[in-house]
């Protein structure tokens, strides 16, 4: 422009104002965006100065032409003190002052602490504004709870012998014109007109002392949080319709019903009658006794929210308990979002509550449901980021069993809350669920028979549930509608406005049957100038539709456009932070998007918040956004969060990473994916945790090449591998280059801790693939490395390594030799840090593996003695992936000992726990183990399971303990008579096993390849018997005591039949 602010100023005859204007930051690009109050605050102290400078800042362009008077919607108090005329008449003047001081003074700081407005003080009456000249996110309620403590107030502070001081009052909330007046004798600012000023006082007139009344508008607002009474219908002077009237007797109780009622049904619940019917009848079932889980599922814009919401409002009219769990976008990787949401709103916390508020309102609720378990309250603190003095700890167990004992507790709080009675559990956008909501709902649908529910969830097509495995499953596919149920809802969208049949057909040919695009387009053609012809405003597209409303916002394109960087709901007071529009026009602009219903109010009696009124308006909004305008309003996103919702950082760092990574703001990105990983971690959400190290590292690459980088990704790899271990199995290909990576990142630092982890991840992966000399190598490089650097942890890690290797080698006494070093160095204090770096209690596995050496050496009772050594320690650790490692090796060493029984009883109980935590390697072992027993017992399934749990397991790419499943494999089809196919499998695992080194289990498979060559073919005794001799050789160079036994006997009986 040319000129800067003191010159403009200075064009103004206002130059004087310019140091005020420079110490305030305020430049000619922010000019327009100033309000009357902000100047004031500047310090423009004169209106008359006020009013040229926003008459001159309204011509610097179009974005800056806000009108003098404003439309906003208030909620606006009137306050009267009861009696005042005898109180004059009765007191002396100078008492009857202080009595007016302090009854104003009393309201008045009551008025702040809820941040109203005092518009006027007359006498015995007070005006107050609420949502002028600044809004909050909760308007109305603040201003009938500044009621009811100004009525406690008043009656605590102002007491006069002889007089009863009480006031009445009236509260109402509409839309009003606030304008400046400026006359030659009179001015005055904020003046409001309209119909709630007028209501609030006549509600005050007509209210009892103490009384206070409030309009149907600002019932309708506030209605969750107070108890009211009917008072009937009156005809108020001033006001052209009838208004219904209500009293405030007190804040309201919970009663236990679901957290929000369901919206109104919609045009789109045309053509759906069928489905609706479906979900009735599911409800019928479930009134029965009879589990039902239903998936609605269909397009977005398909209409499974409205069909879902209208057939919540049917049973909410007959008093069904309805609960509702929304999954995010936003929140995919945010472990139990949809819950911890819900339960905020059900006990009601807000961010203004204290620790010990909050902390007093989840102990309530619990209470309330009857929960007696001892450790709920502090594990549901915890879930929602309470801390608070004098708290209940948390139980001292390991993170995995806090995570089970919270599910167990969500389950059994939510059958409580059904008060058992059949209730409806609906669970909105299925397909943007984290895992671990997953495993509740998983659990909770287990649970049906402690009280019966209908649980109800949509889902986009196409999106794989895994819930179409219960027998209970019912999916419900919406179609696309029919071109006369298409133009039925056209019709219905466009209410009370005529559209031409012409303008409908083109709707609906261009909609596609989609019912969203239907509605879309209909309110898209109603938004036009109406003198226009409408079929000149009919878009080709839904996307352009959608566009052309956006473009012809007049305050709320930018909102709309930053609103869908925040998510689909987003709350005013971080939609404020991210607007450079002032807290006036913001609300104009959302009343704007509010009213063409492009967002909808979602208040949930917690604060002021919206929604995008569907998922797919965000969603085309959002990719509507250049690069570089979507990274600055990421940005700004980000900043909001953190000034206004600090403790976002703590419970949902990742919400911050994806808004800075977006924002190109790499390097806090880092931090919060970092942050994310981290804590998911410690949660046990494992694929939480990987996803959130994985994003990170796509950051990391963005840092510019050199030490700094390769540290960050050296950091992050090491803290993905652990999580890839545990997610897949150590023989997965990404655990091979997540640590060839870390370890090529560490070529100078040769002594460097950051070592160690890697040795161990480089060690699993090759052991499990039976690259045992590379195993060997590492092994004694990790032992070497750990005892320079004199960590005792890792030394016992480093033992571990080499006496596995040397057992799956068949060198039994040198396993026993590391095995036994290691468990001298194990420290139980230690035991946190074991599973941190090392994913598995490393005393727990040592005493696996010696089990396993004393049952192949024939030391039965010293076996048993290590496998329940191993059981124990895996239990106090209350670690799943510990417990489920000890349990398949019991099961193992029962084998090895000849008791199929036990066996069977260990990897059943190994197979539930795979099964539970997603261990695929384990669940593969435990099939084998548990086709063992049942091959041994002579029942059928034994072959097939075994087959089926080797596959399993190898699929993971492991392929160690080869030999005595195959070993298994030969003896099974032995029993079947296929002694050909036995000898076959048999002879090619002992090859692979002279290839690998796996010499542990080839005494056994001598033995048995000696006795089916026998049995086979008798004319080659000579071959079966030398098979049998090496068995015995074998078997006694390597001390394996048992194997020696059974061959020898196979001998001597050969030799008996040879003989003979």
């Amino acid at each position: 422009m040319g000129e800067d602010i003191a010159g403009w100023l200075a064009r103004l005859d206002l130059e004087h104002l310019a140091p005020d204007f420079d110490a305030n930051g305020v430049d000619l690009d922010l000019l327009p965006e100033l309000t009357s109050a902000d100047l004031k605050e500047i310090g423009v102290l004169r209106f008359a100065d006020r009013r040229r400078i926003l008459q001159a800042a309204s011509e610097l362009g179009t974005a800056s032409n806000e009108p003098v008077a404003e439309l906003r919607q208030i909620t606006v108090v009137f306050v009267d003190l009861v009696d005042s005329t005898r109180l004059s008449a009765g007191l002396d003047p100078e008492d009857y002052h202080d009595l007016l001081v302090g009854y104003q003074d009393a309201c008045s700081e009551v008025v702040a602490h809820h941040k109203g407005q005092i518009a006027k003080l007359l006498g015995d009456g007070i005006l107050i504004y609420f949502g002028y000249p600044r809004a909050t996110e909760d308007d109305a309620s603040r201003a009938v709870f500044c009621c009811l403590e100004m009525q406690t107030a008043i009656a605590k502070l102002l007491r006069i012998p002889g007089f009863e001081i009480r006031a009445r009052m009236g509260v109402a909330t509409g839309t009003v014109v606030i304008a400046d007046i400026q006359t030659e004798n009179f001015s005055e600012e904020g003046v409001i007109s309209g119909d709630a000023p007028i209501i609030a006082a006549r509600l005050q007139s007509l209210a009892e002392p103490g009384d206070i009344f409030i309009a149907d508008s600002t019932l309708k607002l506030v209605s969750k949080n107070f108890a009211y009474e009917d008072v009937g219908i009156h005809d108020l002077k001033g006001v052209e319709t009838p208004e219904q009237v209500w009293r405030v007797t007190s804040e309201a109780a919970w009663d236990g019903r679901r957290d929000r009622a369901p919206q109104q049904g919609s045009s789109q619940t045309l053509g759906r009658e069928k489905e609706l019917s479906d979900l009735g009848e599911a409800w019928e079932s479930v009134k029965k006794g009879q589990q039902q889980i239903l998936v609605v599922s269909g397009d977005a814009g398909i209409g499974k929210s409205h069909l879902v919401q209208a057939f919540s409002q049917e049973l909410e009219q007959v008093g069904t308990s309805i609960f509702q769990l929304n999954c995010s976008r936003f929140h995919r990787h945010s472990a139990l979002y949809p819950v911890v949401a819900f339960l905020e709103r059900r006990v009601g916390i807000s961010r203004k509550d204290s620790a010990e508020a909050k902390y007093n309102k989840i102990s309530v609720l619990l209470r309330d449901q009857g929960n007696r378990e001892s450790d709920a309250l502090p594990l549901f603190a915890d879930l929602l980021s309470v801390s608070a003095a004098g708290a209940a700890p948390l139980p001292e167990v390991s993170a995995e069993r806090r995570r089970q004992l919270l599910l167990e507790r969500l389950v059994g709080l939510f059958l409580s809350l059904g008060r058992n009675k059949p209730f409806l559990l609906v669970v909105e956008d299925l397909h943007w669920i984290d895992p671990t909501t997953r495993d509740f709902l998983e659990q909770l649908s287990n649970a049906f028979s402690a009280c019966p529910y209908l649980m109800i969830m949509n889902c986009r097509a196409g999106f794989d549930h895994a819930w179409n495995t219960k027998d209970t499953y019912v999916s419900i596919p919406l179609r696309r509608l029919s071109e006369a149920e298409a133009v039925e809802v056209a019709k219905a969208a466009a209410a009370d406005k005529t559209l031409s049949q012409s303008v409908i057909n083109e709707i609906v040919s261009r909609a596609d049957g989609v019912p969203l695009f239907i509605e879309e387009l209909t309110k898209s053609t109603l938004a036009f100038d109406q003198n226009s012809p409408l079929t000149q405003h009919v878009p080709s597209t839904l996307y352009e539709s959608l566009m052309a409303r956006i473009d012809k916002l007049k305050y709320a394109r930018e909102v709309v456009l930053q609103a869908a960087v925040l998510g689909r709901n987003f709350a005013y007071e971080h939609i404020a932070s991210v607007s450079s529009l002032s807290a006036e026009k913001l609300d104009v602009a959302l009343q704007e998007l509010k009213a063409v219903e492009l967002v909808v109010s979602a208040d949930d009696g917690i604060g002021k918040s919206y929604a995008f009124k569907h998922s797919l308006i965000q969603e085309l909004c959002y990719e509507s956004l250049v690069r570089k305008r979507r990274a600055e309003f990421h940005r700004r996103c980000a900043a909001a969060l953190e000034s206004c919702s600090p403790e976002v950082a703590e419970t949902q760092p990742e919400i911050l990473a994806l808004h800075y990574s977006a924002a190109g703001e790499v390097l806090p990105a880092i931090e919060y994916w970092e942050r994310a990983g981290t804590r998911a971690a410690r949660q046990s959400a494992t694929v939480e945790a990987l996803r959130h190290f994985r994003k990170g590292l796509d950051q990391i690459a963005l840092l510019p090449v050199g030490e700094a980088r390769d540290a960050r990704r050296l950091g992050f790899l090491v803290l993905r591998g652990a999580q890839l271990l545990a997610a897949h199995g150590f023989a997965a290909t990404e655990v091979e280059d997540t640590y060839k990576e870390a370890m090529a990142l560490c070529k100078d630092t040769a002594d460097s801790p950051e070592l160690l982890p890697i040795y161990w991840g480089l060690w699993g992966y090759n052991i499990v693939r039976v690259n045992l000399s590379e195993a060997a190598q590492l092994g004694q490089e990790f032992l070497a490395l750990a005892t320079r650097l004199d960590i005792p942890t890792a030394q016992h890690a480093a033992r571990y390594a080499l006496g596995v290797t040397a057992f799956y080698a068949g060198k039994f006494d040198v396993a026993l030799d590391h095995i036994s070093a290691g468990l001298s160095q194990y420290d139980v204090d230690t035991q946190l840090e074991q599973l941190e770096l090392y994913g598995l209690d490393l005393g727990m596995g040592c005493h696996a593996y010696r089990s396993w050496i004393k049952s192949l050496t024939g030391e039965a009772k010293e076996a048993m003695k290590a496998s329940r050594l191993a059981l124990q320690i895996a239990e106090a650790a209350d670690h799943k992936f510990s417990i489920t490692f000890a349990t398949i090796f019991a099961a193992q060493t029962y084998h090895f000992l000849g008791d199929a029984a036990q066996a069977k009883v260990h990897a059943s109980a190994a197979a539930r726990l795979s099964e539970d935590h997603g261990y695929a390697q384990w669940s593969g072992q435990a099939l084998e183990q548990l086709g063992r027993s049942w091959d041994v017992e002579g029942d059928p399934r034994g072959y097939p399971t075994i087959r089926k749990g080797w596959d399993a397991y190898s699929s993971t790419g492991a392929a160690l303990g080869g030999p005595y499943v195959t070993a298994w494999l030969a003896e099974s089809l032995a029993r079947q008579g296929n002694l050909k196919e036995a000898l076959k499998v048999l002879r090619e695992i002992l090859s692979t096993n002279n290839e690998n080194g796996e010499h542990y289990y080839n005494a056994e498979i001598l033995r048995l390849l000696g006795e089916y060559t026998l049995a086979h073919d008798p004319t080659k005794t000579e071959q079966g018997v030398l098979y049998l001799e090496q068995a015995v050789e074998l078997a006694r160079l390597q001390g394996a005591g048992t194997l020696l036994r059974q061959a020898e006997t196979s001998l001597a009986r050969a030799s008996r039949i040879e003989l003979s």
